[in-house]
Order: structure tokens, then sequence, then C-alpha cells
């Protein structure tokens, strides 16, 4: 079974990704904060807005080990950038659709293997 972390501070949309991932049959799990990252994970959602600490955890390569997305609001292109250079495989805009996220976690699961 793949691992999942979820950093999103937001309660509403943590809630959603969770409940979407774990009916997806995946192991979740979901931090507010960056503070308690452990890298034993395959895939990771982190919101932009967490700050530099979650950034700089998931660029300096001991992050996820298949890979991670970034989330964000819809126009914040700045974050979407910074985080695609950062090494995010793509970028999750809020608003968004629980199915589609799911898709894009399946699709990187399946490249990383």
């Amino acid at each position: 079974m793949s691992e999942l972390l979820i950093l999103e501070g937001e309660p509403m949309v943590g809630r959603i990704l969770e409940h979407k991932l774990r009916r997806e049959g995946y192991e979740v799990t979901w931090l507010r904060t960056a503070g308690a990252v452990t890298p034993e994970t395959d895939v990771a959602l982190v919101e932009v807005d967490l700050g530099g600490d979650s950034r700089a955890w998931m660029a300096d390569g001991a992050g996820p080990r298949v890979g991670w997305f970034a989330i964000c609001d819809h126009d914040d292109e700045a974050g979407a950038q910074r985080a695609v250079r950062a090494g995010a495989a793509g970028v999750i805009r809020k608003p968004f659709k629980p199915t589609v996220v799911a898709a894009q976690v399946r699709t990187l699961l399946g490249v990383g293997r």
C-alpha cells in the first residue's frame, strides 16, 4: 500500500483530500505543519503557503520516495512556479476536484515504479 503525506493547514482541504485518498486505498497522514514531517512516504501533497520549511524539505532530497505535488490557490502563479522549480511533480490548484487529485497521485505512483 502506498503511503501519502498531506501537508495542508486548511482543515476543509485537508479533510477532503484525506477522505478521498483513503477511499482510493492509500495510507494517508495529514499534518497541518511541516514540523513533524518524516520522509517515510511515497507521495506528498504540500500547501505552498506553509512556508519555506516544507518546500526546503521537498527540495533537499529528503522528501517522499516517488515525488510531491504543490497545493496552491488558483491565482498563485508565483507559488506554483517556486514549487515546480523546487522539484514538484505538478500543481494542485484550489479549488480542485478530488477525483482529479487522486488521478494525479495514481499517475505519479505509476511513473515512479
